[in-house]
Parts: C-alpha cells; sequence; structure tokens
C-alpha cells in the first residue's frame, strides 16, 4: 500500500511493480502512468 501511495497508483497497479522490484525483471506495460512510475522507481521497461 505504501508504494501505491508514494507513486498515486492503484493497489493493482502499484503490485505490479512490486512484484518486478522483487524478482529484477523489466516490465512490460502499454499504461503509460504505470511505465512512468515504474521509471521512477529504477524498473527497466520493455519496448
Amino acid at each position: 500500500m505504501n508504494l501505491a501511495q508514494e507513486l498515486s497508483l492503484s493497489v493493482y497497479d502499484s503490485s505490479y511493480l512490486a512484484l518486478y522490484l522483487a524478482e529484477g525483471v523489466p516490465l512490460v506495460t502499454l499504461d503509460a502512468r504505470l511505465a512512468d512510475a515504474a521509471r521512477g522507481v529504477g524498473i527497466s521497461l520493455l519496448s
């Protein structure tokens, strides 16, 4: 929940970021807001 609050994302979206942070794998998304948040916490994106 803290990640959701810090990044102003839904708990659903932030759960994806938490998973990728834990696993250290790149994120694949077409959601611009989620992609921006991911970049902000150092998650690489596949395009």
